[in-house]
């Protein structure tokens, strides 16, 4: 019998939903019954493996030896590869990662005993190399000498990759990353960390710097909180840093204090159907330009009376009442109103309600949108409040919108909201939502997996329900 730390040559049987290699053979580690999961493994492969840890349901391995590749394997485009958390899928082509992540979303929904019968085929868009614009890397100065180390945390570590390529990343991006390392490193302590936060904007990068205390031990056990405080020559090691690498923002918030404005050479902003919208710190945006076009053109596209050749926008939409909750800085609801529809958009996050309300009062249809803040978890829009609604459309975070949900009436009850559209960052949480519309008497028509996190598990979706017709 092999033991948790003898090497095992084994066949990989199959995949689970977020790429791992499975072996759902018996294994004889000691742990009958239970499946073997290898990172980095495809179907078909034959590979020696380390087991390396008990988890929950099997056995995590680690691939040593790749004896026989799968026609689905391919070269991974990062050096850090297999080491980094980021990516999981660098070594599945194109192809086979697109068939994972639309199987993994239809039977989520199958499990969930959603009606597929009469769904059209699924649309998949996925976004390029070099796309991401927003990021947040991790920095930490070794407490006992070293270089300062930048990037991201090792797969199932809190141990991090100090990171000189990714392929992922905008250019721009990962151009400011050694002039970064170069001043944490005169600024950070030796044990303290640091967040960062870059985001590609329309005028230039916005960084926000997260200090991080750390806990002195002494040799009774006694602790002293360190925060990190700066003074004058790290501020202006910071203000170099802006002004060299010619940043459009740069934010200092230390452990336990306030956000200090570093330097401020041009106010970050992102554009939306053409209109220009502050972007506050830390704000929230797609993932990459190309994924917010295809989740807005798989929304406009599925909406009642949608887009058509030949059809101007304002014309399509017939003034309809749209409710658009979880709106953020209105990178869906500028161009819905744009397209003519009269939104009515809710946030919970104050710093983004008032910069979509004050980019909407510019913008040339600036009658056609309503901007509400509302914590849309504590205090959901109810049914009387949905009552002059035509559509609804849900963009809430990964846990999903089922507190919105369950205020919604029946179908039966013949309310005037017929439509509901469904922008998901989190498959699982659609998944129960979307339980939940079909017993409400609504159907799910049109489905598009959106892949702008390229090479990681991670899925993105848009669906439209319309009221079942009895």
């Amino acid at each position: 019998m092999s033991t948790m730390f003898d090497p095992v040559t084994v066949t990989i049987d199959a995949l689970t939903e977020r790429g791992e290699g499975v072996v759902h053979a018996e294994f004889e580690l000691g742990l009958p019954q239970k499946k073997l999961q290898v990172p980095y493994a495809l179907p078909g492969e034959r590979v020696t493996i380390q087991p390396v840890r008990r988890q929950r349901g099997g056995i995590e391995g680690r691939l040593l030896t790749l004896i026989s590749p799968s026609p689905e394997r391919q070269p991974a485009a990062c050096r850090h590869f297999g080491i980094c958390g980021g990516c999981a899928l660098q070594h599945m082509t194109a192809d086979a990662v697109r068939v994972l992540k639309t199987k993994r979303v239809l039977t989520l929904l199958t499990e969930r005993g959603l009606d597929l019968a009469q769904l059209p085929p699924l649309s998949y868009g996925v976004s390029q190399p070099g796309e991401r614009r927003r990021a947040v890397f991790s920095a930490q100065m070794p407490m006992k000498g070293g270089d300062l180390v930048l990037g991201f945390n090792q797969r199932a570590q809190h141990v991090l990759v100090n990171l000189t390529e990714c392929p992922v990343m905008h250019p721009s991006i990962m151009a400011l990353l050694p002039p970064l390392r170069q001043t944490l490193a005169k600024i950070l302590q030796p044990g303290m960390s640091a967040d960062c936060l870059v985001t590609v904007t329309a005028t230039g990068l916005d960084l926000v710097i997260r200090g991080i205390g750390i806990t002195i031990r002494g040799k009774k056990g006694k602790g002293k909180r360190r925060f990190g405080a700066i003074g004058l020559a790290e501020r202006e090691a910071l203000a170099a840093l802006a002004a060299g690498q010619n940043l459009a923002r740069l934010i200092w918030h230390g452990a336990g204090g306030r956000p200090e404005l570093i330097a401020e050479h041009q106010m970050p902003r992102m554009v939306f159907a053409n209109v220009g919208v502050a972007f506050p710190p830390g704000g929230f945006l797609q993932a990459t330009p190309s994924g917010e076009k295809m989740i807005l053109a798989a929304l406009l596209r599925g909406l009642p009376q949608g887009l058509s050749q030949g059809q101007t926008l304002a014309a399509n939409s017939g003034g309809k009442n749209l409710v658009e909750l979880f709106s953020g800085l209105g990178s869906f609801t500028l161009p819905l109103a744009q397209a003519g529809y009269k939104v009515v958009a809710y946030e919970g996050d104050a710093a983004a309600v008032a910069a979509l309300m004050q980019a909407a009062r510019q913008a040339e249809f600036a009658q056609a949108v309503q901007v509400g803040q509302r914590d849309l978890f504590a205090d959901p829009l109810s049914a009387a409040e949905l009552a002059e609604t035509d559509i609804l459309v849900l963009d809430p975070p990964r846990s999903g919108a089922i507190e919105q949900i369950l205020q919604i009436p029946p179908v039966h009850v013949k309310a005037r909201l017929r439509h509901i559209a469904y922008i998901s960052c989190d498959a699982d949480s659609f998944a129960r939502d979307a339980q939940h519309l079909q017993q409400l008497g609504y159907e799910v028509r049109e489905l598009h997996v959106i892949d702008q996190f390229l090479w990681s598990s991670h899925v993105e979706l848009v669906a439209h329900f319309s009221a079942a017709v009895s």
